[in-house]
């Protein structure tokens, strides 16, 4: 089996079809800070995309291709499960209730405790970002039957740099 890791461009999403002739090819598109489209070709063909964060408007010739790899993963952005996760940063649910109704303003009610809440949500933390991207590469996986976990992370791969 080959994976494909592309750093930049949208090359590999352009040859995605050519790539699964004689089997198949998933590609997940990164749009500045996340994930967003993931597209399934088999034997030359598109067979089915959709948006990982709204996953209920998929299409292609197969929408539905995929379905069997998706249990108990999270894709829906609108989802807020997320918000009973026990691992969550120490006063966050407090912090997002509190941003969500509060401008950016400099009020003087910001609590100090909260300075490196707000650090993490300017660096972009977003625990339903998190579980979006998390379940495209669990996702992945499955359907590959390779996970991009800790070991094959460590491990040492060929690269090929193609221009």
């Amino acid at each position: 089996m080959t994976q494909v890791l592309q750093l930049r461009g949208t090359e590999s999403m352009d040859a995605l079809d050519e790539l699964s002739m004689g089997g198949r090819a998933l590609s997940l598109d990164w749009h500045v800070n996340s994930p967003r489209t993931l597209v399934y070709s088999a034997n030359g063909g598109y067979i089915m995309g959709m948006d990982i964060y709204r996953p209920s408007g998929r299409r292609g010739s197969d929408p539905r291709a995929l379905d069997a790899y998706g249990e108990d993963l999270r894709f829906d952005w609108s989802d807020t499960s997320w918000r009973a996760d026990p691992d969550l940063s120490a006063g966050w649910l407090e912090y997002v209730e509190w941003s969500e109704t509060h401008e950016e303003d400099g009020e003087e009610d910001f609590p100090d405790e909260w300075i490196d809440l707000e650090q993490l949500a300017i660096d972009g933390y977003s625990p339903t970002l998190a579980e979006g991207v998390t379940s495209a590469f669990v996702f992945i996986g499955r359907i590959t039957g390779r996970e991009f976990d800790h070991d094959w992370m460590r491990g040492v791969h060929s690269c090929y740099l193609i221009e």
